[in-house]
Order: structure tokens, then sequence, then C-alpha cells
């Protein structure tokens, strides 16, 4: 796999955890949680607080 095969499948499984009112860094984070920490998407949804002014806190995990 070359770098360019590489972005378009990042592309790809990325844009499966977008919509029109999340940003793709969240988007690229939902896709983190789920594939590394092998969340439940939507556990991994409500994990993620990337707004503005957040003070630089992408998203929260508790590991209980």
């Amino acid at each position: 796999m070359n770098i360019g095969q590489f972005y378009s499948r990042m592309r790809q499984e990325v844009s499966g955890y977008s919509n029109p009112s999340r940003e793709d860094t969240s988007a690229f984070l939902i896709w983190f949680l789920v594939n590394y920490f092998r969340m439940e998407s939507q556990d991994a949804v409500d994990s993620v607080c990337d707004h503005t002014n957040d003070k630089g806190i992408d998203g929260i995990v508790v590991d209980e």
C-alpha cells in the first residue's frame, strides 16, 4: 500500500463517522476511539467534546 492508497482508505473509513454538524477532526477521533480503544460507536460519539473554547480537550473517556 502506498501513501496515496493509505490516505484514500483513511478518508473512506473516517467518512463513515462524518455528518454535516461534525468537524472532520471529531469524526477522526470517533474513528480512533472505535478502532483503537474498541469502544461502541455511540459511546465514542458521546465521549467527543471537540468544540470552540474547550481548552484543548477533544474527548473524555472514563475507564471504570
